[in-house]
């Protein structure tokens, strides 16, 4: 008798372990599903481990090119110099492109742009030249 109650008792117990086991391994597949997709979000082109400068715009006109003097930095792969200039005012920026240079956005070229930070639902307006591009963002009131 004392034996089928250890049987019972063991199966019992081999159950419930097993029952949590499996809501475990749920919960690890969720949040390695979770890790996968911010992993992906981060190595995206527009994702944050491309990103190679963070410039807050002042009022007024911000000169955006490569090398030191420009309020908007371009990374040294940009040889132009100055690329142009970002009037930002009453919280519009305006993108004015330097004679020469030859910019993108959606793959049209541009000279002159509003550029918009987008929204949860909208992409922002992405400038490109060469082999980078960059976009706004609004944080805050900035």
């Amino acid at each position: 008798m004392r034996i089928k109650q250890d049987i019972i008792l063991f199966s019992a117990i081999l159950m419930v372990a097993l029952n949590l086991f499996g809501q475990e391994s749920g919960y690890v597949n969720d949040v390695l599903a979770w890790r996968a997709k911010h992993q992906e979000k981060l190595l995206a082109d527009d994702g944050w481990f491309t990103v190679a400068g963070l410039f807050w715009l002042k009022e007024g006109v911000n000169t955006v090119g490569s090398g030191d003097g420009f309020d908007v930095q371009l990374t040294p792969s940009f040889k132009g110099g100055k690329f142009g200039e970002i009037d930002f005012k009453s919280g519009v920026a305006k993108l004015r492109v330097s004679d020469g240079i030859t910019a993108t956005s959606g793959g049209k070229s541009v000279k002159t742009i509003t550029l918009s930070p987008g929204t949860d639902t909208v992409k922002p307006t992405t400038i490109s030249v060469g082999s980078q591009s960059f976009f706004l963002i609004k944080r805050e009131d900035r």
